[in-house]
């Protein structure tokens, strides 16, 4: 991708700085690129060899001659599809209306006072029209019943015509593509640019209006903090008015906004969020849809109904033969030959999803038809979400590497800000991004690239692209002094601003002009991330400024604050905080954070150990959202120290089949089953194999211990002592502080009657729960432990007082240990002494009341 800088002589000395900071590989620049003799044909001949027209508004240039003629030639390549976007910069007060009418048309005048600033906005533009190239298949053959049900809401009366419109389905369905398709279709005169913008999680009408704000206004960077801070300032109500204002005049303009929903349009329990509703009130008087949405989540049958004025379609995998024709208009786009047996058999690997065609094509191009058919391991992997799986095929480079950490930070980044994050030659980046988007790794939207949503949740439990604070704070500075290159009345491209902006939540000193700007949703990811990290401590800092911001955070954001804050506030022991959280979660009404208080309350439950307590808590929460898998892991996890395994197979299951790729879902799993083998329950053993295949592939990385600790205790119940210890001994090398490997080799000692081995292993637990200043509710495994130890050293009477003194065992464990015990003195009587021998021959089976 090359630039042609038109430029008058008499602004030379800024073009030519321009110049060096771009280098000659990209730019058709006159003193460097054109033909020794100057004249029309040099210019039309360099103008023929550019993507990207780059103008640089002033004075003289409307009055050079030599400019008007590459205005004229520019506009001629434009007419014939070789000049693919322009660019314009304004070097002084000149008015856009003195440019030619076609310039007008695009509207978009950016003035920069830096010579670097400017080479850079080049930089980024070529880099975009480079990925663009890469962005997939441009066929659509259209979904004839969808666009049919779609077309008959839209026809309705203006009064009743809806004004959003809803297309859900699993990600690469052709969402984007229905809309943007069918609108064009039906009101070509209305629709003819489609924008996207992006709604996380927990992000309300402040995200959504400075999204909105990038796309609709080219501003100074001192105007848009004063836009950015007024709106902040306003009452909700407002808010939905000036996103409707601004719409609106997108809407004169042709111009169709499709939001990106990632989790923030609707509520916990399907309700649209209430700035949305609010929103929606505003664009009543519109007679044609006004809004797009983008979503894996369909609202309820009774919250559709009672909305009005909005349109849901639910889109289904594409047919076997609409695929097949797909395929090949493709291939034979790209010029690839292939035989009809070839494109049915590629035709029933990718399910119906078009997302998945843009896979197969760019590894035909890389690889073959041939090698695809051969091994379609990838595109399964792909397909299929196996994320971990895909991802690990893959060799990335350091700049690769670094690349994907950094948009898994920042989520969306566009090229400029990308450079300057990385420190690296343009020309190095956009290669980088192009091998990423090869993979279907990166994609672009808008101006922002983005890691591909398959792969987003494999690349968290991938080592690779991990990094420590000190690196995310180097990056965030370097994002930060972007700022400085800018002056107050330089345009300042709002992406730079929002990139900034998060990176100046997590920097020590940011800048003040930024630090006004921090949204507390911006807060919260931060927290989220240090939660995850395990880093309790900074993750309780954030989520307290983010919840000090409150009213500008949606209801269900506010409520994943004291989450956070209480889940950290529990593993501290923070007693007096938890207090506090709690009675914040009592004012909300709503039926998540009633499930969030009834589950911090049974989570810190079971970290002291009372385990009935805690039960019953979590059965509270699980009655308000049975789909929860973290409710159903904690139940799970909960009967699995009790040795209630049919119970916890029951919630093992739920999360499983919720996230059947989640380590930590696996791992309870994998112990519900095998705690069943080993008390002689039935157990499907190919599903236990299945899952211990499973967790050997997202739980075996460096540094995780999931699959060994469970592998020892599989090895341990086939009574393969020698080969269980050699797992465990291995699982405590990686994790030395995790208390459960050391339960498993203990049992594994008590097995061998090794019974100094297992009180070495006692001492270790003992230690460890000490220093980690709490505990997962193990003080009730250690008391069961000590009296196992007792049992096994035939000191009888030591274990029964053992059991009835302790204060973490459940009662229905102490029934069983009481029972085990009972067992023990009648295989052995003569270890006893006469009393215990005559406790044991009274011993009613399952019965507290004698003890």
């Amino acid at each position: 991708m090359t630039a042609f800088l038109s430029h008058s002589s008499k602004d030379k000395a800024f073009i030519r700085q321009v110049a060096e900071q771009l280098g000659k590989t990209q730019i058709e620049y006159d003193e460097w690129t054109f033909e020794y003799k100057l004249n029309v044909q040099a210019i039309h001949n360099a103008l023929n060899r550019c993507n990207l027209f780059v103008f640089f508004l002033s004075q003289n240039s409307i009055a050079s001659s030599y400019v008007n003629e590459e205005l004229r030639a520019a506009l001629e390549n434009r007419g014939k599809g070789l000049i693919k976007r322009v660019l314009i910069f304004a070097l002084d007060q000149t008015s856009h209306k003195a440019l030619p009418g076609w310039l007008q048309d695009i509207n978009i005048v950016r003035k920069i006072s830096s010579p670097k600033m400017c080479a850079r906005q080049i930089q980024v533009a070529l880099m975009e029209l480079e990925a663009q190239e890469d962005q997939g298949i441009g066929l659509y053959l259209g979904r004839e019943t969808d666009e049919s049900d779609l077309r008959k809401a839209i026809i309705a009366p203006p009064e009743s015509t809806p004004i959003y419109l809803h297309a859900v389905g699993h990600y690469g369905i052709g969402r984007r593509t229905f809309l943007s398709k069918s609108l064009s279709k039906f009101f070509p005169r209305l629709y003819n640019t489609f924008v996207e913008v992006t709604l996380g999680q927990f992000e309300g009408p402040e995200e959504l209006y400075r999204q909105l704000f990038t796309l609709s206004e080219v501003a100074s960077a001192d105007e848009t903090y004063n836009a950015f801070l007024s709106f902040s300032k306003m009452p909700a109500i407002n808010q939905a008015a000036e996103i409707g204002r601004v719409i609106r005049n997108m809407a004169l303009h042709n111009e169709f906004v499709i939001v990106i929903d990632n989790g923030g349009a609707l509520t916990d329990d399907g309700e649209l969020q209430p700035f949305l509703a609010d929103l929606l009130d505003q664009l009543k008087s519109a007679g044609q849809p006004s809004l797009g949405f983008i979503q894996t989540r369909m609202m309820p049958f009774s919250r559709r109904q009672n909305l009005g004025r909005t349109f849901h379609q639910y889109l289904k995998p594409l047919s076997t033969e609409t695929i097949i024709e797909l395929v090949s208009l493709t291939l034979k786009e790209f010029g690839i030959s292939f035989s009809e047996a070839q494109v049915s058999e590629i035709a029933n690997l990718i399910d119906g999803h078009p997302y998945n065609i843009r896979f197969v094509i760019q590894f035909i191009l890389n690889f073959g038809i041939d090698s695809l058919l051969t091994d379609p391991s990838d595109l399964i992997d792909w397909k299929n979400r196996r994320a971990v799986d895909f991802l690990r095929k893959i060799k990335f480079s350091a700049i690769e590497e670094d690349l994907m950490a950094i948009l898994s930070e920042y989520q969306y980044l566009d090229s400029h800000t990308l450079i300057a994050a990385l420190d690296e030659d343009s020309i190095v980046v956009t290669q980088a991004i192009k091998r990423l988007q090869e993979h279907c790794c990166v994609e672009l939207r808008e101006h922002y690239f983005h890691i591909s949503p398959p792969i987003r949740d494999g690349m968290r439990r991938d080592d690779r692209f991990h990094r420590d604070d000190s690196w995310k704070q180097q990056i965030g500075q370097a994002i930060c002094a972007l700022i400085d290159g800018y002056e107050d009345d330089d345009h300042m491209p709002v992406t730079i601003i929002q990139s900034a902006t998060l990176a100046a939540a997590r920097a020590v000193n940011p800048p003040a002009f930024l630090s006004t700007l921090v949204l507390p949703s911006h807060l919260l990811r931060i927290a989220k991330e240090y939660y995850d990290a395990g880093k309790r401590g900074p993750c309780m800092e954030f989520c307290e400024r983010a919840y000090g911001m409150k009213n500008r955070l949606p209801i269900d954001a506010q409520v994943e604050a004291l989450r956070l804050w209480g889940l950290s506030a529990v593993r501290l022991k923070k007693r007096q905080m938890i207090d506090h959280i709690l009675e914040q979660l009592k004012q909300y009404a709503s039926p998540i954070a009633k499930r969030v208080g009834f589950f911090l309350e049974g989570f810190e439950a079971r970290r002291r150990g009372q385990l009935d307590i805690a039960e019953g808590k979590f059965k509270e929460a699980w009655k308000l959202t049975p789909s929860n898998e973290s409710v159903n892991r904690e139940l799970a996890s909960l009967y699995c120290r009790q040795r209630r395994y049919q119970d916890a197979e029951v919630h093992a299951r739920a999360a499983y089949k919720i996230a059947p790729t989640n380590p930590f879902i696996l791992d309870i799993f994998a112990d519900t089953l095998l705690g069943k083998l080993g008390m002689g329950l039935r157990v499907d053993q190919k599903e236990l194999s299945h899952i211990m295949d499973q967790l050997k592939i997202y739980g075996d990385a460096p540094g995780s211990s999931f699959f060994l600790v469970r592998d020892a205790q599989q090895k341990l119940k086939n009574k393969n002592r020698q080969e269980a210890l050699s797992s465990i001994n291995r699982a405590i090398e990686r994790t030395p502080n995790l208390p459960d490997a050391y339960f498993i080799r203990a049992e594994i000692h008590l097995a061998a009657s090794d019974c100094e081995a297992a009180e070495a292993d006692l001492k270790a637990l003992t230690r460890i729960l000490a220093e980690a200043g709490s505990s997962e509710g193990e003080e009730g495994a250690v008391e069961e432990l000590e009296v196992r130890i007792f049992m096994e050293r035939k000191r009888f009477r030591d274990a029964r007082n053992h059991i009835n003194n302790a204060k973490h065992i459940s009662n229905s464990l102490k029934v069983r240990l009481l029972d085990q015990l009972a067992r023990h003195i009648s295989a052995t009587p003569r270890e006893a002494d006469t009393e215990m021998q005559e406790w044991a021959k009274n011993h009613k089976t399952g019965d507290m009341r004698r003890h």
